[in-house]
């Protein structure tokens, strides 16, 4: 057997170091990428990709009413897009994988569509793009299906979106929020976090809840106890698992001009409803889906966030669906450990059932955190 990443010839091992020698090249943060701006050009790292496009748009003051409205971005507004965008049976085909491996566990969230960022939306669309890859598990779901087709009819654009956060603006979810965005986000390049996605999903009758990781809870700015509540999220589920999207907040990041969106005092609730369903989480830069976790049976018993990235291109995730039982491509594309998620601070939002009356309907429009670690 040759490594499918360097070529080395590895019939000298057994399985088991095989597998460890292609990991090492994935658990590697020395990939790099090429800043998609065509005056920039530069090449940086993987990690170093979101905060880079973030200083760009904060450079073109996306977070000020565009002087581009969406509507002269088709694809954004008109759902023409989707051909290109989305990929289809990434969570059957990561099963697949984790079905014949028995050197790790494995938890997975149900079918979500992986949606990626496309030049129009790079460095401010992420939040919806995560939103979208939330809808779209929330439409196989029956408990959530009416509640989302009365008003989509189906995955919506990211125009529809920003109708719709708008609407439960006007009816008082998140009235903070609406405030820090001068309650305009339609036609605009305005990014969103955790609260608009909440306020949206309550708006629509779903229990969205906000979980707060304030400050690293480990060695070298790692985040264990991310890691631990997102392996009990799955773990402890009942019924169908929805995915759960994260993000980070990089506080040196968040000194910027005061016309930005300041990173809001975040309001969560983790419970225990008859479905775990999606988590998002929201960064000042970047966000991410969270469909699952792996834990080795090792000695360490290390745990794994399996993500799906905007960033990540169609290409990429085709890669992943059509890699069969190589899981080198899992773990180039979709894995995460512990030592590479070093932001400042993590954010989630996820859903749990439906609200039940006008009465909690009521009280939902105050997003409250359910969960603070500090």
């Amino acid at each position: 057997m040759c490594c499918p990443v360097c070529e080395e010839d590895l019939k000298s091992l057994n399985e088991e170091q095989q597998a460890e020698h292609v990991e090492r090249h994935f658990n590697d943060k020395s990939d790099t990428v090429q800043c998609p701006h065509v005056e920039c050009g530069a090449t940086l790292s993987i990690d170093s990709l979101p905060d880079h496009l973030l200083a760009h748009n904060m450079e073109e003051s996306v977070h000020q009413e565009s002087q581009e409205p969406l509507s002269s971005l088709k694809s954004l507004s008109t759902g023409i897009e989707w051909e290109g965008v989305i990929t289809n049976g990434i969570i059957t085909a990561v099963d697949n994988y984790y079905q014949t491996t028995k050197r790790c566990r494995c938890w997975l969230s149900q079918e979500t569509a992986h949606i990626n960022s496309t030049v129009e939306d790079l460095g401010w669309g992420c939040g919806y793009r995560n939103l979208q890859m939330m809808i779209s598990s929330l439409l196989t779901h029956p408990l959530y299906t009416d509640h989302l087709m009365s008003t989509f009819a189906g995955i919506p654009t990211i125009l529809e979106l920003q109708k719709t956060i708008e609407k439960a603006w006007n009816e008082g979810f998140d009235a903070k929020g609406c405030s820090e965005l001068n309650g305009k986000l339609v036609y605009s390049k305005k990014w969103i976090g955790t609260t608009e996605v909440a306020a949206l999903l309550r708006y629509l009758g779903i229990r969205a809840e906000v979980v707060d990781f304030t400050k690293p809870s480990g060695a070298n700015s790692t985040h264990p106890k991310l890691f631990q509540w997102v392996k009990a999220y799955f773990e402890n589920g009942v019924q169908e698992l929805l995915p759960v999207v994260t993000g980070t907040i990089d506080l040196t990041a968040n000194q910027s001009d005061e016309n930005d969106k300041a990173p809001k005092e975040k309001k969560l609730k983790l419970g225990d409803d008859e479905a775990k369903d999606i988590t998002e989480s929201a960064t000042s830069g970047h966000s991410r889906t969270i469909i699952g976790l792996e834990q080795s049976q090792g000695e360490h018993n290390e745990m794994f966030l399996l993500l799906l990235d905007p960033l990540k291109d169609k290409r990429d995730m085709v890669k992943v669906k059509n890699a069969g039982l190589c899981g080198a491509t899992v773990h180039k594309y979709m894995r995460r450990d512990v030592q590479q998620e070093t932001h400042d601070e993590y954010e989630l939002v996820f859903i749990n059932g439906l609200l039940s009356g006008d009465e909690e309907r009521e009280a939902a429009k105050f997003i409250e955190l359910y969960q603070r670690f500090d």
